[in-house]
């Protein structure tokens, strides 16, 4: 029984949201190909316009998240508290990402090799251009481990060592 409305549920999502967009696809596509074959090369390709920004956006946006990615490793491989936390070299991963409603990155969670009970979560402000990075707080609780709802900070936090 619990199979079946699980499958249920998923046709029914599919059925809401994934089936406007293929009808609307296929829709601009079938407009598309009657203006190309009157001729109407302008108008024929209009229609096509909105799948071509989408490409683009996310071709923008994924070399963005990268750029985001290389700068925080970066800050965390040279952070002071980190480096006298773990010691040299610092081997870190990233080992979640928290996006606003926007789509942009603003917490990256570290984890580092050799130290599987440590994470750094570094908060990301500013844009692409002025980025800024701070070490929010270390964690000896990965993402699966802490409870949801809860201030990660304040979940097994571990003390930063003072730096002169």
């Amino acid at each position: 029984m619990v199979a079946y409305k699980e499958t249920r549920d998923a046709f029914l999502l599919a059925g809401a949201f994934v089936l406007p967009f293929v009808i609307g696809g296929g829709a601009l596509g079938v407009l598309s190909g009657a203006l190309l074959k009157a001729r109407r090369f302008v108008l024929g390709l209009l229609p096509l316009a909105p799948a071509l920004l989408f490409l683009v956006h996310t071709h923008s946006s994924l070399k963005s998240e990268e750029e985001v990615k290389r700068r925080g490793m970066e800050f965390i491989s040279t952070e002071k508290h980190m480096l006298k936390l773990l010691g040299q070299p610092l081997q870190p991963n990233v080992a979640s990402l928290s996006k606003d409603r926007h789509g942009s990155i603003r917490r990256i969670e570290y984890s580092f090799a050799g130290h599987p009970s440590t994470y750094a979560l570094v908060d990301v402000t500013g844009d692409e251009s002025s980025l800024s990075f701070h070490v929010a707080c270390v964690t000896s609780l990965g993402l699966g481990q802490r409870e949801v709802g809860k201030d990660d900070c304040a979940q097994a936090p571990v003390a930063l060592p003072e730096v002169p």
